[in-house]
């Protein structure tokens, strides 16, 4: 009997220890459970945000992506407007606008001496460049500068001693042409002989053998007295054929605006150019 109970006591102390344990491991699969299920809404949860960053920033892109083109718009529309990049730094604009006009005006150049070239049948001859004629046309300026002779005096015929070299000059070119349309007087010939002063910058110019910026000033003003000289050769009854006063006053109304585009650009060109030294020295 006393066996029996000592049997039941180590028996219900066991089985309170199974209890215990049984206890123990329940419980912990039951908070095991709770957390893999708080895990699981934890991890539901945070994928939500993720899609919700991703969908923002996709957004974000799209309204990033929209403000640049709508910016890079707007720098087109301002350069449109005012003529420059405005990320442009202030001295990359100053030489972008110097080489600009600078570049217009080697066109504009370009395009007078064209012009000119094409009216090259009224300075045309190789006695343009012959010794004889520096010699006439100096001892022409020194009588025209102590007022001796009216420029067209048939008596200039006489002081200059013309008669060889007109003699030559008919062989060729413009006095050529001129002499064979026109009968032999002395006259005539001093008109022949006046078509050379008038047009000696222009051959130079046709022909590439002077500096262009130097002789700018003055071509325009040979062209005027070109086109004054054949009207009053055309007035006088002298033929002019084919190298009409008309061409000429073409030639100087066509140039006329080529001539004031390239002094306004000069004078921008050399404000541009003391704005840069400016900015230069205020570095």
């Amino acid at each position: 009997m006393k066996e029996n109970s000592k049997f039941l006591y180590i028996l219900s102390i066991l089985s309170l220890i199974i209890l215990v344990f049984s206890l123990f491991f329940g419980g912990f699969a039951l908070l095991k459970a709770n957390s893999s299920e708080e895990l699981a809404k934890e991890n539901q949860k945070l994928k939500a945000e993720i899609e919700n960053l991703n969908s923002q920033e996709k957004e974000l892109k799209n309204t990033y992506n929209k403000l640049s083109v709508d910016f890079e718009q707007k720098k087109v529309d301002f350069s449109k407007t005012y003529g420059f990049d405005p990320d442009i730094d202030e001295k990359d604009l100053l030489d972008e606008e110097l080489a600009y006009y600078s570049n217009e005006n080697e066109k504009i150049k370009a395009q007078i001496i064209e012009n000119i070239k094409a009216c090259s049948d009224f300075y045309k001859g190789d006695y343009y460049e012959s010794e004889e004629l520096e010699d006439l046309l100096s001892k022409f300026s020194d009588l025209s500068n102590k007022n001796e002779l009216n420029s067209l005096n048939p008596d200039l015929y006489k002081e200059l001693n013309i008669v060889s070299f007109l003699d030559y000059a008919k062989s060729e070119g413009t006095i050529k042409y001129l002499s064979s349309i026109n009968s032999w007087s002395k006259e005539n010939n001093i008109f022949l002989f006046m078509t050379i002063p008038y047009s000696q910058d222009l051959y130079s110019i046709s022909k590439g053998l002077t500096d262009y910026d130097v002789n700018l000033n003055s071509t325009q003003a040979q062209i005027d007295a070109m086109y004054n000289l054949y009207r009053f050769f055309e007035k006088s009854g002298f033929k002019t054929g084919k190298l009409s006063s008309d061409r000429l006053n073409n030639l100087k109304k066509t140039n006329s605006d080529l001539f004031k585009d390239f002094y306004e650009n000069k004078g921008i060109i050399e404000t541009l150019k003391e704005i840069s030294d400016n900015y230069e020295k205020a570095k």
